[in-house]
């Protein structure tokens, strides 16, 4: 039947994505300190995915700030629900590795906390991750760089559901 006398394993994609999700859940932490461009790109990507998926695919138009100089697009993500609690999926567990990073970064690495923050600059960011620097920045007493109260100034961002509870946090 087979040219093996092993046992063929057999998978469908969706094993398959389900897979290579949960390595990328596992590798996270070392990816975000090795390349936190790209780590941030992939959380960026994870977390949009998994608020399409927990929203049916609606999107809300994205709401455009400014800070640190450059021009941010953030997006609904309902994660003021489902990012709450502990993390057991993927994408939770993503997050919880860039907060822990954003966090020992402002302790000392501002290079590498800057390219993350720059990097959530160029694609329109999930709620879920600007909420992680909130948090972040409420943790390390005066470590985060000041320039996070000037995001307290913008209204649009107060009146995101998914930042108003972290953002009096902070």
């Amino acid at each position: 039947m087979y040219a093996s006398r092993l046992l063929p394993l057999i998978s469908s994609r969706r094993q398959d994505y389900e897979h290579a999700r949960w390595v990328l859940g596992e590798a996270f932490p070392e990816f975000l300190q090795r390349a936190p461009g790209h780590a941030t790109r992939a959380l960026v990507a994870m977390v949009s995915a998994e608020a399409a998926r927990r929203n049916g695919g609606g999107a809300e138009a994205a709401v455009t700030f400014r800070w640190r100089g450059k021009r941010y697009r953030l997006h609904a993500d309902g994660s003021y629900i489902w990012d709450s609690g502990a993390a057991h999926d993927v994408p939770r567990t993503a997050l919880v590795a860039f907060e822990r990073q954003l966090e020992a970064d402002a302790q000392g690495n501002h290079a590498r906390l800057d390219a993350i923050l720059d990097t959530l600059a160029t694609h329109p960011m999930p709620a879920a991750a600007l909420a992680r620097v909130f948090r972040a920045g409420a943790r390390p007493p005066n470590a985060f760089p000041d320039g996070l109260a000037d995001l307290l100034t913008k209204p649009q961002l107060l009146a995101a559901i998914d930042l108003q509870f972290v953002a009096g946090q902070y």
